[in-house]
């Protein structure tokens, strides 16, 4: 039996979460230079003094390596934002091949909290982003 080329994603689309940074970029870049058309997801739209890298750079980084992409600010924790970047990507490419949720909720102010000032709403909120985003958009 012979194997799959692994590294030729050519044509493929892939949706990729936290895309503005760390490994939700490098997922880009690499998806990219494998030939897949790649679908940016992430908040940081514009750059701020808190984290490095916006959701621009790396499209820009991907356009420079020749790729196809498409960037749409996404925020994982409101389920219209999730309905609207498969909308897009359908809308731009025909469909998803491939989805990778990368994108997490891990520091922050409630992150910073003891569990007893911890309120309902933040409580809720990590869910939204770390569980509820990932299983709506691998529905969709």
């Amino acid at each position: 039996m012979q194997r799959q080329n692994e590294l030729d994603l050519t044509g493929k689309v892939v949706i990729i979460t936290g895309a503005s940074r760390g490994v939700g970029k490098q997922n880009a870049l690499d998806f990219a230079k494998a030939g897949a058309k790649v679908v940016l997801a992430a908040r940081t739209v514009a750059a701020n003094s808190k984290l490095p890298g916006t959701i621009g750079e790396t499209l820009a980084a991907v356009e420079a390596l020749g790729g196809e992409d498409l960037a749409v600010a996404t925020d994982l924790a409101v389920e219209a934002d999730l309905e609207r970047l498969v909308e897009a990507t359908v809308a731009r490419f025909g469909g998803v091949d491939v989805l990778v949720n990368n994108a997490a909720m891990t520091a922050g102010s409630a992150w910073e909290k003891g569990f007893l000032t911890l309120t309902r709403a933040e409580w809720l909120h990590q869910f939204d982003v770390n569980v509820h985003a990932p299983f709506t958009l691998t529905q969709l």
